[in-house]
């Protein structure tokens, strides 16, 4: 167990040299505002057909300046569909979800690398949710259907990095629970 210890403590010495960061200073390759166009993976992917992919959009706006913490505020709205890929003649019929999310997104950007903003966020916002089940009677060959509608409120935490290519225009990537996905890759503008 000693052994086991000691090798943590000098692995984490020499990772922790070797990717030395700074939380309280943002990476140059942040800018003053920011949009992110994305398409993402969501929870339906390993049990549903996706019928129309999370596509999500966040605009923020950067306040270290004002307040000397490497922080931005924006918003969020995402929006997909899934399919169960069913029949109306099956047990559980046909049935399609529709969800819809919004709310306000604030990030701690920590300088890893220059020609990158990494960043870890969290989110809290509104999802409406709506569920279509159409299925037909196998004795009595009537055509049902129900519609389900809840709405809630949300929170949201991510890690995320944008890498611009060029002063304006770059790729995104974050990972963790965005209300309707779990990873998300896309366009990143900074102006």
């Amino acid at each position: 167990m000693k052994k086991l210890l000691f090798v943590l403590v000098i692995a984490s010495l020499v990772l922790g040299n070797a990717f030395a960061f700074d939380f309280m200073k943002a990476s140059p390759a942040l800018g003053d505002q920011k949009i992110n166009i994305n398409l993402g993976v969501g929870y339906g992917l390993l049990k549903y057909d996706i019928a129309i992919p999370p596509v999500s959009i966040d605009i923020a706006y950067r306040l270290d300046d004002m307040i000397g913490i490497p922080l931005s505020i924006g918003a969020y709205a995402g929006f997909t569909t899934t399919d169960n890929g069913g029949n109306e003649s099956s047990v559980w019929g046909n049935w399609s979800e529709t969800m819809i999310a919004f709310g306000l997104k604030a990030k701690w950007h920590f300088h890893l690398f220059d020609f990158m903003d990494t960043y870890i966020g969290v989110t809290l916002g509104y999802m409406l949710w709506e569920t279509v089940n159409v299925w037909t009677s196998s004795w009595s060959g009537i055509k049902y259907t129900y519609t389900y509608t809840y709405d809630q409120f949300f929170y949201a935490a991510n890690l995320g990095l944008r890498f611009f290519f060029t002063d304006n225009i770059g790729l995104y990537l974050e990972l963790g629970y965005s209300a309707i996905t779990v990873a998300s890759l896309g366009l990143a503008l900074k102006f």
